[in-house]
């Protein structure tokens, strides 16, 4: 069946008819049929009528061929601009060779003051180990104000090795975009305090209130 809504036909299906309302909503982009069968009926023989739905744009729901396609990288300008009201100096960027990390990493010298130019590390790239990540930190770190352009889950990884001597010993929530500050005392395991955390949301509401120079 279909729901219409702002103007907008979204498609939902129900598993169970009676029972308390269930929506499950998959994320961004994302149809009803990821959603597995076995679960959905699983919710509905728990007492639950079950509704999963169509995104809208994708699926069977309305599809908004008439909107323009929004440049991520304004998002990122917009956040980039946000870091240089927390960060008040950079010695050194290291980036992934990646290409969208490499970009982030440009667009992210360029909006703070007197940034150094990204340089790319192997290291860094999306796969690869938090302790190589490490030694790379390493060679550059001495003293110095680094920022560290990469991949999750790597990222995390690295930020909770740091933080705890694991992997996996804290759980670090960081959102394409966002950004972690650690003070480290010496680039090793269980080296390090954790300054403070900034989701992309955050970092974009604190841009806007950047005047670009």
């Amino acid at each position: 069946m279909k729901v219409r809504a702002n103007g907008i036909d979204i498609e939902v299906e129900r598993i169970g008819e009676t029972g308390e309302p269930l929506v499950l909503v998959m994320g961004i982009g994302a149809q009803l049929v990821l959603w597995p069968d076995d679960f959905c009926e699983y919710l509905a023989r728990s007492g639950f009528s079950v509704l999963r739905i169509d995104n809208r744009d994708v699926g069977m729901s309305t599809h908004m061929h008439h909107l323009p396609v929004p440049d991520p990288r304004k998002s990122l300008v917009r956040a980039a601009l946000g870091l240089r009201v927390l960060i008040r100096q950079v010695d050194a960027i290291l980036t992934s060779p990646f290409p969208r990390a490499a970009e982030t990493a440009t667009i992210t010298a360029a909006a703070l003051k007197h940034a150094p130019k990204p340089r790319e590390v192997d290291a860094l790239a999306s796969g690869a180990s938090p302790m190589d990540s490490l030694r790379a930190l390493r060679d550059v770190a001495k003293g110095q104000h680094v920022m560290l352009v990469g991949h999750e889950p790597g990222l995390s990884s690295l930020a909770s090795l740091l933080l705890t001597g694991s992997v996996d010993g804290v759980r670090v929530d960081l959102k394409k975009g966002g950004c972690v500050a650690l003070s480290i005392r010496t680039p090793a395991p269980r080296a390090a305090t954790l300054l403070w955390l900034a989701t992309p949301r955050a970092l974009r509401r604190l841009g806007r209130t950047v005047t670009r120079p």
